[in-house]
């Protein structure tokens, strides 16, 4: 019986320390591939679950950052680190000091997105859909309604 515990604790404790495997990674947005510093992304691939987002870090051309969140074991919400040179750069993510594959990305000064929800939800029973603005003014915060661009 102890040698069947030893077996299980040795596998459990193996499969626990593997490293991430990642294998592809869009934006929270519309789920391309535009990502500049700051971009909030989705990595896909292999990760510990359960886990913590303090846990994990991503690299991006030599810079790091932490991990918003360790969803479950197929992605991780994270950001393109802030400091991220711009071009042809790789990304990997650690897991307590286990490190990654190497997954190549292309990192542009900017990559504006549009973020949000489509509608909004509201009342008990009976939901109100409310209107889509993707862009409002400055100043006022008001919705821009069609040609009040200007």
């Amino acid at each position: 019986m102890q040698k069947f515990v030893g077996i299980c604790l040795a596998l459990a404790g193996s499969a626990w320390g593997q490293s991430p495997t990642i294998t592809h990674v869009v934006t929270t947005g519309p789920f391309d591939t535009s990502f500049a510093p700051g971009t909030t992304v989705y990595i896909f691939g292999t990760f510990a679950h359960p886990a913590a987002g303090r846990d994990f870090t991503i690299n991006v051309g030599g810079q790091s950052g932490g991990i918003n969140v360790a969803d479950n074991g197929v992605f991780i919400t994270a950001q393109i680190p802030v400091s991220a040179p711009t071009g042809p750069q790789s990304l990997t993510v650690t897991y307590l000091g286990q490190s990654s594959n190497s997954l190549p990305v292309a990192i542009a000064q900017y990559a504006p997105e549009f973020g949000g929800r489509a509608v909004t939800l509201s009342g008990g029973n009976a939901f109100q859909f409310g209107p889509y603005y993707p862009f409002t003014h400055n100043s006022t915060s008001s919705p821009c309604l069609k040609n009040t661009f200007l």
